[in-house]
């Protein structure tokens, strides 16, 4: 059955692939934020 929920994830990825796209870009600017406090 894991290779169903598999594929299920896939389609649902697909879907929202500009959402995740988004969240990368989120992701990005948080770790470059992280880094700058770090190097304080």
């Amino acid at each position: 059955m894991e290779s169903i929920d598999i594929i299920d994830n896939l389609i649902g990825l697909y879907t929202t692939k500009s959402e995740a796209e988004d969240a990368i870009l989120e992701l990005e600017l948080l770790k470059s934020k992280i880094e700058d406090e770090l190097d304080k």
